[in-house]
């Protein structure tokens, strides 16, 4: 019987038969990466990557309201009702019923929502900056056309 070996020197090793040359395979990877490191700025300011999200599109669309949440997220009212009613919980955002029709709830970042949601947006610029700094000059418009064009490709 031969003796294993650890995983890590058999990491190296690994034949990955042809799946680094598929685009969905390394954009899967470089998602990841970005995402982790996403994750640990968000965990910095006490929210989730999918938080960040929802105060920056609430942020910038003050009175928007969880169907249009739902839809630009591709979430069920449930799960987005969850993450609202924890954002509700934090202070850092506020409903109001629509003027225009009161069945809806208009939501608003509260000051300690927009506070958040700056510093969060510095963290995440700065880490925009980073990966800026791997790419060649050019590249990242070129990079974002390209994934916007195979994402509308598919939706």
């Amino acid at each position: 019987m031969t003796a294993k070996k650890p995983l890590t020197d058999s990491l190296s090793a690994v034949n990955f038969a042809g799946l680094r040359d598929y685009i969905g395979y390394t954009t899967r990877q470089a998602q990841s990466a970005i995402f982790r490191d996403f994750t640990k700025i968000t965990e910095e300011v006490g929210l989730t990557p999918g938080e960040f999200s929802l105060l920056t599109l609430i942020g910038a669309n003050p009175g928007i309201n969880q169907i249009t949440l739902a839809a630009l997220h591709g979430l069920d009212k449930s799960t987005l009702s969850l993450a609202i009613r924890d954002l509700k919980r934090q202070d850092l955002i506020e409903s109001r019923r629509q003027i225009e029709d009161g069945r809806y709830y208009a939501l608003h970042l509260t000051r300690q929502g927009e506070q958040r949601l700056r510093r969060t947006t510095q963290l995440v610029e700065e880490q925009e900056r980073r990966m800026d700094k791997v790419l060649a000059p050019g590249e990242r418009k070129l990079l974002i056309g390209l994934m916007k064009r195979i994402s509308k490709a598919f939706d």
